[in-house]
């Protein structure tokens, strides 16, 4: 058997289609989110070794345990940026380190094949990483293209202060305040349109608010928090109250910005353009990266695939790199990204037998399952996915009585943009709310990609309630003896976070037929 290493594997998904081929054998798995794990775990029978922190993982101790790796797949989290003009949001990803994990594995594996799956934009020229201290003896070495980019952190003066003179001073630490009062302030800051919900907001958090307030005495804020304090106390939120407030938030997030790029050891200087406070950085290309990687070692296949070409009853787009060892002497699987099937499923081939099933709103009620409802036709979908007795993880989140109000007032297709005025009161900008949310699905349609159908508030085509997590699995091709573990909110995160297995199985049929051709036999 063809020995398998399984990275960054979250519930499954990707390996899927290598574990249920008698070819392949799963040795090893990393995966650091303890549900995902436990799905893993519950979903795989064999024995391998299941580690936790790819940081921490000694690839020779794994060469010496299994041998030489045959195959290491994997999704390792990558967000990298596309507009280092942001202002007021996270720049840089912790989890784009990743992404250079997994490749220190391939070099320490070299393996004869390896995938990684990743979101559509990887490939475009966009999607890039900073230059910082931290890699720089490496990218230098690759002699890698940089650009270069400027990050706006705020206006030049805010209050009193001087954000240059902070950023040159690397002085920000001295400015940022206790995490718990920032996130109150902040959360009251974004309500401010609203005096109902900022008045039932403080009357929960006010005391929390003072107390953390009261604790930061010694601060640069001591006139500001004044001002909070009175209006809290007198329960008087006037025009000047929230400006100063907002003023304050936009002064806590330019800071943020700096420690983010301190911390980070970005490489470059800060300047001033007009009144604004520019960090100009470098970026490089994440495609480049990984071909100055891999080097003269690899043949690489990349592109993008839907979903759909698979037999998922679901548009979703991602990138996969599949990288072949130079050595192997038939390494051209190019025809993977032709593949398509003959028919196109939809979500009433995916779920319409569940529809009449009772749906659970606590996730441990489910460990012993439902009966299914037999229908009297099945579909070629339904063949592949009603692989066991017993439906499992047929729960759905507890709906609001305002979302069950908007739930009745749309149609299929519809989202929370087709609602009146009245129905959108509850969002404080409900312009920039996502063509996602409140979406009811179309029974006769693929769906659009499957992420947490919980956060995006996913509607049944014909029922009045929330996506359940096994309809989610279905429409993602988890075949129904396939459970997931876990808190609610996370099995629906680790369906929305995987790869389809129905792509792996394909993916896992056409490495067979690469390895067997090149005459690579497996033990």
């Amino acid at each position: 058997m063809y020995k398998v290493i399984d990275l960054f594997s979250g519930a499954g998904g990707l390996s899927y289609g290598f574990d249920s081929n008698k070819s392949f054998k799963i040795v090893a798995a990393v995966e650091n989110n303890k549900h995902a794990k436990e799905t893993y775990k519950a979903n795989h029978k064999d024995d391998l070794e299941l580690l936790s922190d790819i940081k921490d993982v000694d690839y020779n101790l794994l060469n010496e345990k299994f041998g030489e790796v045959d195959v290491v797949i994997g999704g390792p989290p990558c967000q990298g940026f596309s507009n280092a003009n942001r202002q007021k949001t996270g720049i840089i990803n912790t989890n784009n380190g990743l992404v250079k994990e997994y490749f220190k594995a391939i070099k320490s594996l070299k393996p004869k094949i390896f995938v990684m799956e990743n979101v559509k934009m990887l490939k475009s020229e966009k999607h890039r990483f900073f230059y910082s201290r931290n890699d720089k003896n490496e990218i230098d070495s690759f002699n890698i293209e940089l650009r270069e980019e400027n990050i706006v952190i705020s206006e030049q003066n805010i209050f009193r202060f001087d954000i240059s003179l902070i950023a040159e001073k690397q002085s920000y630490r001295e400015y940022m305040i206790n995490k718990s009062l920032f996130k109150l302030l902040n959360t009251l800051s974004k309500k401010r349109r609203d005096e109902a919900k900022v008045r039932k907001f403080l009357c929960k958090n006010s005391k929390a608010l003072l107390r953390l307030m009261e604790s930061e005495h010694d601060s640069y804020f001591k006139p500001e928090f004044e001002v909070f304090t009175r209006a809290i106390e007198s329960q008087t939120y006037s025009s000047y109250f929230f400006e100063i407030l907002e003023q304050f938030i936009n002064f806590e997030e330019s800071i943020k910005i700096i420690e983010e790029i301190e911390t980070n050891r970005l490489i470059g200087n800060y300047k001033q353009i007009d009144n604004l406070l520019v960090a100009k950085v470098y970026s490089y290309s994440v495609i480049e990266y990984i071909d100055k990687i891999l080097g003269e070692n690899y043949n690489q296949f990349r592109n993008v695939v839907n979903a759909i070409n698979f037999g998922v009853p679901q548009k979703r787009q991602r990138f996969i790199l599949i990288g072949v060892r130079k050595d192997i002497p038939y390494n051209d699987i190019s025809n993977f990204f032709e593949y398509k099937e003959n028919k196109t499923f939809t979500v009433r081939d995916a779920i319409e037998d569940l529809e009449g099933l009772p749906v659970s709103l606590v996730a441990d009620v489910q460990n012993k399952g439902i009966n299914r409802v037999e229908m009297t036709q099945r579909n070629d979908y339904r063949h592949y996915i009603c692989d066991s007795e017993l439906i499992y993880n047929h729960i759905a989140t507890k709906s609001t009585p305002t979302a069950l109000k908007r739930f009745k007032l749309l149609r299929e297709g519809q989202n929370f943009h087709d609602l009146s005025q009245e129905m959108k009161s509850t969002y404080t900008t409900p312009e920039r709310t996502q063509n996602t949310i409140y979406l009811r699905i179309e029974y006769d349609k693929p769906s659009g990609t499957v992420v947490n159908v919980r956060k995006s508030m996913w509607i049944h085509p014909k029922k009045d309630r929330a996506i359940s997590v096994r309809e989610a699995a279905r429409l993602q091709s988890f075949p129904d003896s396939f459970i997931f573990k876990g808190t609610k909110d996370s099995q629906y995160q680790q369906i929305g976070n995987a790869v389809p297995p129905k792509i792996s199985q394909v993916l896992a049929k056409k490495i067979e037929n690469l390895l067997v051709m090149g005459g690579e036999m497996s033990d």
